[in-house]
């Protein structure tokens, strides 16, 4: 097995040691054994699954099939898996498109058809004499001209244009015919697309009857928080399981409580699956519940959160702590970015006065893919421009986001699961950061739909360290935080 590790290593330009529960996970799988995998945030749980084709293979590499939630997942995960030459695709909602990157540092196979398809977006892109972003997002795709802008329904390319069209991504699009070949070595899905007639039919065919080797579900907590009314496919993974019978079964999370893992595993169908876990507690990350003005106040209630944040934004512009906001609503958020962009006037620019020089920008259903995908590629930085963003969503699951310092929640999420994903986006590099929640009694209404009695436990009791009280809720009586009390929670930080 060490062999297939180094190979896939080696694929993959790994050049940096495998952590335990990573080897673990791949040796449970060579084992033969279904496997759950709960690993915090920023652990690597990905990589699993993408060392998977090498790991497992038998005479040649076989396919990873990936079922993902979102489509930002994928598209970032293969960009990153296209850019180091692996044969990677997503397929779209509907189970009729696959998507692919293709990128000025992939080497091209002149034996592919595609390669003439590539070099010709890239021609084009030169001769349209585009040299920005901004110009980029004009580009249209035609018959005559095949250059892909980033909007494409909802499966977007992302350009990057830092540096002109020397650093140009284009997206390829392929009938699914390309993929019944075989010719794949990790291919990302939504779960809905797993049950449309098309991908259906493909997944029973002989070639991928024999050349799956795992089946593998990312995020797989997803199932419990979609899978009722919202996605009900989620709750349908488990027929997967059965239909590839031979082959290895993963699931991964970074937050699972011990109740979800007994109805996860019943649901995917597994047989005494592997459960491999880490306590997730982050040392670096700073907790603190603060109590807002009540709903009454119907845009002032945000004023002592706005306010500071804008103070302190405007003094160290490009210095200012890369900080996610989540705020309640489409009606908030338009309060918060008003305020912003009324404040800082000119000084919300890094240079030229265009959206893609803004420090600041914000994240919702109804924003256009073009600069929802602007965000996210900026986020995957190590020093982005943008330092503030403003989010309704739960902006950056499975996003590889180094830089991100603080999250401020302007309302409790419904659950502790949420919560716990959402300020695991802080501090992923081991940077000291923070995460901040304001709520106010309207917020801790019964109500209030879905909110679960943990949350609204966590939120009030002021007497029991936070960090604490998030791990035992995920099944850990033990934090790693060693530090000074006053650096733990804002309830140590009151209780010295």
């Amino acid at each position: 097995m060490e062999s297939k590790i180094n190979l896939a290593r080696e694929k993959l330009k790994i050049t940096y040691p495998l952590k335990d529960k990573q080897i673990e996970t791949l040796q449970a799988l060579d084992l033969g054994n279904d496997c759950i995998s709960i690993l915090p945030t920023g652990y690597g749980k990905s990589l699993i699954f993408q060392m998977l084709p090498w790991v497992l293979m038998k005479d040649e590499p076989g396919i990873v099939i990936v079922i993902c939630p979102l489509t930002s997942i994928m598209q970032d995960q293969v960009m990153t898996l296209k850019e180091k030459g692996i044969r990677a695709s997503f397929v779209n909602l509907q189970g009729t498109v696959a998507y692919s990157y293709n990128s000025d540092n992939e080497d091209s196979d002149e034996s592919k058809p595609q390669t003439e398809y590539y070099k010709k977006s890239k021609i084009n892109v030169v001769n349209a004499g585009v040299n920005n972003c901004t110009e980029y997002l004009s580009l249209e795709l035609n018959k005559d001209n095949i250059v892909f802008a980033l909007a494409i329904t909802e499966e977007t390319a992302l350009l990057k244009c830092a540096s002109g069209v020397e650093n140009v991504i284009t997206v390829t699009m392929t009938d699914m015919e390309m993929i019944k070949s075989g010719d794949i070595e990790i291919l990302y899905t939504h779960p809905e697309a797993m049950f449309t007639p098309v991908l259906s039919r493909i997944l029973r065919s002989k070639v991928f009857q024999q050349k799956v080797c795992c089946i593998a579900v990312d995020e797989v907590h997803m199932i419990e928080e979609w899978g009722e009314d919202f996605r009900p496919k989620f709750k349908q993974i488990g027929e997967l399981t059965a239909l590839f019978p031979n082959a290895a079964h993963l699931a991964v999370t970074a937050t699972a409580t011990p109740s979800c893992i007994q109805s996860l595993s019943k649901i995917l169908q597994y047989i005494n699956p592997t459960i491999i876990k880490v306590n997730p507690d982050r040392p670096n990350l700073f907790l603190e519940i603060k109590t807002r003005l009540s709903n009454l106040q119907k845009f002032s209630k945000y004023d002592d959160i706005v306010v500071p944040l804008v103070q302190e934004l405007k003094t160290k512009r490009d210095k200012f702590p890369l900080t996610i906001v989540y705020v309640e609503s489409l009606e908030a958020l338009g309060y918060f970015y008003q305020f912003i962009n009324y404040e800082l006037k000119e000084e919300q620019y890094i240079g030229e006065a265009i959206p893609e020089n803004r420090i600041f920008g914000q994240f919702h259903k109804d924003y256009t893919s073009q600069m929802k995908q602007h965000i996210l590629f900026e986020l995957r930085k190590e020093e982005p421009k943008l330092r503030l963003v403003l989010a309704t969503v739960a902006l950056g699951m499975g996003l590889d986001a180094p830089a991100i310092t603080k999250i401020i929640h302007c309302r409790p999420p419904t659950t502790l699961v949420k919560y716990f994903q959402e300020v695991g986006r802080a501090g992923r590099k081991g940077q000291k950061a923070e995460a901040l929640m304001y709520f106010n009694n309207n917020d801790l209404a019964k109500n209030r739909k879905g909110l679960s009695d943990a949350m609204v436990q966590y939120c009030k009791t002021k007497d029991k360290c936070l960090r604490l009280q998030l791990l035992q809720y995920f099944g850990f009586n033990e934090t790693k935080f060693n530090g000074p009390m006053y650096e733990c929670c804002s309830n140590c930080r009151q209780l010295q």
